[in-house]
Formats: C-alpha cells, structure tokens, sequence
C-alpha cells in the first residue's frame, strides 16, 4: 500500500511509495457546511455563491474563525479568518450506487469541487488535534453541490488506517508541460502541503476536472473522473522536470472491493 503514519506535533504522512503510487485513501465526511464557505469568484464579478460552470475558473472562500471554534479546536488568535480556493467546478461523473457510496458523494449532489490547502490555518488550532477538520484545510477535500449550488457536504481524504479505503488512484502518468502552462494562467497549480509527498520530491499540485481538455494541445490526459497532478519543480517557471506526473482517480469495481483496514485513526495532514 505504501502509506504508513507516525504521529508527532502534527500527523505525518509517510509515503514511501510516492511517486511510484498514491494512495488509497479514506474518504471522511467533515463538518464544514453549507453556511460555512462565503465565495468570492476568481475571474467574474460578483461573490456569495458558485458562478456559472462556464464561467468558473476557480473561487476563493473564507472561513469565519467562529466556524472554526465550531468545527475544531481554535486556539486564541487576532486572524479573524481563514482563507481557501476551490478549484473550478465539474458535474459529477460517478453514477453506480456503490461507487457513491464509497466516496461519501450525497445522492442530491449534482456538482463538486476540490478545495486547497488553506494558508493560516494551523495558526489557528490546537497542535495535537487530527481531525477531518484540520485535514479539510490543511491537506485539501470535496465539496458537493446540489442542482441549487448549495453546499451539501465535504469530504478530506485521510489514512485508510482504522478505515476503509474509498478512494483509489492509477500509476502515475507522463505529465505534459503545455498542460503546465495552461493551468498555471488558472492559479490551478498550489503548493503541497502534506509532508510525505513533499519527501518524494513534489512541489505543486493541482486537481483535474473530469475529462480535463486542453484546447491548444494534441495529447490530453486520461483521467474520465478525475485526478491529481505533481510537479517536481522548485517554481512553476523552472520548464520540466522527467518526474512530472498525474493520477487518476481509479472506480473499478475491483479496487472499490479491496478492504484495506489497519488500526488506529490519523488524520492525512501535512
């Protein structure tokens, strides 16, 4: 499996198999909600909720700090919030049951979003808690949307220690860098966060919509739900490097059936 976890100030993910593998994953359910989030669009006028798809490019959110004395163990401080961006929304291309299941998808959800590592957080909070929570916004997660656009859950990918693994990727995949450069005109490309995929080497990441399409490139990457790209650069100017790659997010039944469970709950943070 090649994830191993070792608890110290904050919970650190051992990753030995990065980049050669990522993952599995447990799929969490947070309880970070609709009222949450205040949306401020990138790119298009206007805030307080999800533009148009076609008019997506990304949205920045914050998070007031007394939803985080709500949902974690907020520590005194003058930050009066957190700060976050979603990437840009997709509908939802996972349609068989167990699947959803699987990934904690609502039956209501129409739409989701990945949302970054947010800047500031552990600023925040308590050192020793590892929660959904603290690994919602310090390792990233899921936000699904209804037909409304009103936010009906969150997820974060966490340590299938003590859990069922949910969430499955493929091998790593030759990355493109005409793929880097148009997603880096977005603010796709963020930094990582968790500290055993910074060990392996990756500097940024960025999620890719379902069927990601790049308009001005002949190849394109396979990834029909989805997945996660890494960039091995020390900026996003350096050109390449030959360990850029991608994952995507893997629904064989096969691999939903695998029921990796080993003891004791960490949180997936970095």
């Amino acid at each position: 499996m090649g994830n191993f976890w070792t608890r110290k100030t904050q919970p650190v993910a051992e990753m030995p198999g990065f980049p050669e593998e990522l993952g599995p994953f447990a799929v969490v359910r947070t309880p970070f909600a609709k009222g949450d989030f205040w949306i401020k669009s990138v790119g298009f006028q206007g805030g307080g909720s999800f533009p148009l798809m076609g008019n997506d490019l990304g949205t920045e959110w914050i998070m007031e700090k007394s939803v985080l004395e709500r949902c974690v163990s907020a520590r005194g401080c003058r930050q009066p919030h957190v700060q976050g961006r979603f990437s840009p929304r997709h509908q939802i291309t996972v349609k068989q049951a167990a699947h959803r299941e699987a990934a904690k998808i609502p039956d209501e959800a129409r739409t989701f979003v990945w949302s970054y590592p947010c800047d500031g957080w552990s600023w925040l909070v308590d050192e020793d808690e590892h929660s959904s929570s603290t690994s919602f916004l310090g390792a990233g997660g899921f936000v699904y949307l209804d037909k409304d656009y009103n936010i009906v859950a969150t997820t974060t990918l966490m340590s299938p220690v003590g859990r069922q693994a949910g969430l499955f990727f493929s091998k790593p995949r030759r990355w493109n860098a005409e793929w880097t450069k148009a997603l880096a005109k977005e603010s796709r490309f963020q930094k990582v966060t968790i500290q055993g995929i910074q060990r392996g080497g990756a500097r940024y990441f960025c999620w890719l919509k379902p069927g990601e399409f790049f308009l001005n490139s002949k190849k394109q990457p396979l990834a029909p739900h989805g997945g996660f790209a890494y960039l091995f650069h020390q900026s996003l100017e350096d050109g390449t490097d030959p360990r850029d790659c991608y994952f995507a997010v893997q629904l064989e039944d096969t691999l939903i059936e695998r029921n990796f469970i080993l003891p004791g709950p960490y949180a997936l943070c970095g």
